[in-house]
């Protein structure tokens, strides 16, 4: 017995039972005679240890074990495994004389199962060593196929679950195998039912769509994909399967898992306008048209699924480029280019400036509009697409901004008037309008767009020549405050009250009536407030709004000088509540960032206490030698003591001098 590594002292311990023994994990057991004594295991000898040699001896018991009721199954499997292969298996495939039987018997998963990973690992041995049996190939995948087929071994599609680690294995092995090219004449026999195997193939696909086994679905699709390059049957009967269009729509699009995505792309573009087998009975023009319809279709998708759309652009670029070569039709194309405009208007496009995320979906149709529009054009007619020039132009380019987005619609989400500001979007959008721009009268149209941008005095269009790292917004997506001199107190200060969501709400919904005039420092806070909200530009000017914030001598104050941000405070908070029109707004204003001081006299020797209400909109708390801000909080209000010669003049006591407590 070995344990732990150790062999064990058997005949010194053998009234312990192995709970007694304490021993922990695996327990290895070597059969001896009753004249040999066991030997420890010595170094591996030609790449064989002596525990090796004398479990292969013992090797078929073992292996009977498998699929035993009440056997440790998985575990006794895991052993097995961890050791080479049984050639015998392999080599009886290669010469032909391994029986199907013998390989997967009735109800025995493991068993099977463990011949599936054996003939798998041959496979990838022969292909590291460049030196593939075609003999082996072929033999294997009409044992693969037909152990798929085989309902008494992996059950019917109802019980996919219990059977799940021996489908896995079979997909993943034959999606291996059929990747391998054979001579024609040798691969034209793969298939004993291939009706049966494609539906079945089909359904295993499906089942795996529903439990969510990624990998079993990736290796799935391309077994049926690969098995189809040798048998039209099994390509029709995926193709003509009722689920086939909601196959792709969850594969393409839907799944969450970015990795299935981009390998079920890889796949389709491996075979549409790829280099197919010179055998292969599938017609170039009828693979990319079936696959172009089933896209089509699912394209609508993307303004619900825009983060997970890429892929599906991607492939839908490529496969329209074959499609169109095959089927190219003016009528078909006119339609296309309606839907996806139509789509692209009406969708909410929601970039961030200064995030550099890709918009998926603006991009994705703004490319394929690149793709379809000189095939449009060899139709030798005009476009007329002027109209949907200029709605793209002010949509995703240049939107006109009529006004801000107040903070409550960006805390729900709503979207704005936000123009593509990711380059590489811009940088297509800008050639589809050279694109649709085709004729002199759409030019001139063009002309005119821009020119009215060149005219337009809004502070959030960016200049002609742009260094994004200088002046469009960082990637944390806010706006700095440019500092000339010194207001970093007033910036700092600003900064904090735009970040309150509520109090910036507040302050771009006040309605404000005389902005040139008395409440002109409301407007300015206003239009500030508004640039760091929606501005494409890195940093907000606030020297505007300083020049109407006054000190007490109702001068502006100087930026050039250096200021108390308490006492600034407090200046701005007085002017800004002087400047609201109704009592409605001060009340509401108040309550932001003001409250009521009780300052409280309590006496030590009476009941009286003495108490005076003020109101303030900054409390001051000691920061030296407290730990948080409840401890300065604390600190504040525990007051000071009224003793000796501070004593209180008490009224209740008859102005008696009493010890008092007064915070």
């Amino acid at each position: 017995m070995y344990a732990g590594g150790q062999q064990l002292d058997v005949t010194g311990r053998a009234d312990q039972t192995l709970a007694d023994a304490h021993i922990i994990g695996q327990l290895l057991i070597q059969i001896i005679q009753r004249d040999e004594t066991a030997r420890m295991i010595s170094a591996p000898v030609a790449g064989c240890s002596e525990f090796e040699m004398n479990l292969v001896k013992h090797f078929d018991e073992m292996f009977a074990w498998l699929d035993v009721d009440h056997a440790p199954n998985q575990l006794l499997f895991d052993f097995l495994t961890l050791f080479p292969y049984r050639s015998t298996i392999t080599n009886d495939v290669a010469a032909g004389v391994a029986t199907y039987e013998n390989l997967f018997p009735p109800g025995k998963l493991f068993q099977a199962r463990y011949a599936v990973q054996g003939i798998h690992g041959k496979l990838k041995g022969q292909l590291r060593d460049s030196a593939l049996d075609e003999s082996f190939l072929v033999n294997s995948i009409k044992l693969l196929g037909r152990a798929l087929l085989d309902t008494e071994l992996l059950g019917d599609d109802a019980s996919f679950a219990t059977s799940l680690p021996l489908t896995a294995v079979l997909i993943s092995a034959m999606s291996d195998f059929l990747r391998e090219r054979p001579s024609s004449d040798l691969s034209k026999d793969y298939f004993a039912n291939e009706t049966g195997l494609a539906d079945r193939l089909i359904n295993i696909l499906l089942a795996s769509i529903r439990t969510d086994a990624t990998k079993v679905t990736q290796e799935c699709y391309t077994t049926i994909i690969e098995a189809s390059l040798y048998s039209s049957v099994i390509w029709n009967k995926f193709w003509e399967h009722s689920d086939t269009t909601q196959i792709h729509q969850r594969l393409l699009l839907a799944d969450p898992s970015e990795t299935l995505r981009r390998s079920i792309k890889l796949k389709i573009l491996s075979i549409c306008g790829g280099h197919l087998p010179s055998s292969c009975p599938l017609d170039k023009a009828d693979i990319a048209a079936r696959y172009w319809r089933t896209i089509a279709s699912i394209l609508p998708g993307t303004v619900q699924k825009a983060d997970q759309s890429d892929q599906l652009f991607e492939l839908a670029q490529h496969v329209f480029r074959v499609y169109d070569e095959h089927h190219r039709s003016e009528d078909e194309l006119h339609s296309l280019i309606r839907a996806w405009s139509s789509l692209l208007l009406s969708y909410s496009h929601a970039e961030i400036p200064g995030r550099y995320e890709v918009d998926h979906v603006v991009l994705g149709f703004t490319k394929l509009m690149l793709c379809l529009l000189p095939s449009l054009k060899s139709f030798k007619k005009p476009l007329n697409a002027g109209g949907l020039m200029s709605s793209i132009f002010h949509e995703f380019l240049f939107p006109s901004v009529s006004h801000v987005k107040t903070a409550l619609q960006e805390s729900r989400g709503t979207p704005n008037s936000l123009p593509a500001v990711e380059s590489n979007t811009r940088r297509e959008l800008y050639d589809l309008m050279l694109a649709l721009a085709e004729d002199s009268h759409s030019y001139e149209l063009l002309l005119r767009l821009v020119s009215d941008v060149e005219t337009r005095s809004v502070d959030n269009i960016l200049p002609t020549s742009v260094d994004r790292n200088v002046e469009v917004r960082s990637q944390t997506g806010y706006v700095g405050l440019y500092n000339p001199r010194a207001i970093c107190y007033m910036n700092s200060l600003l900064t904090q009250l735009f970040m309150n969501l509520n109090f910036r709400q507040f302050m771009l919904g006040l309605e404000v009536k005389e902005g040139d005039g008395s409440q002109r420092l409301l407007l300015e806070t206003q239009r500030l407030f508004a640039n760091m909200q929606d501005s494409y530009r890195r940093s907000a000017d606030p020297r505007t709004f300083a020049e109407c914030v006054q000190t007490l001598d109702k001068t502006p104050i100087d930026t050039t000088v250096q200021m108390d941000a308490d006492e600034f405070y407090n200046l701005l908070f007085d002017q800004w509540e002087a400047q609201l029109s109704n009592d409605d707004d001060k009340r509401q204003f108040r309550n932001f960032y003001g409250g009521q001081m009780l300052q409280q006299v309590k006496s030590k020797e009476c009941e009286h206490v003495s108490e005076r209400a003020d109101s303030f909109f900054a409390l001051q708390c000691d920061v030296q030698g407290k730990a948080n801000l409840q401890e300065s909080l604390q600190a504040f209000v525990q007051g000071d003591v009224m003793e000796g010669d501070n004593k209180y003049k008490c009224e209740s006591c008859g102005g008696k001098f009493v010890d008092a407590v007064k915070r």
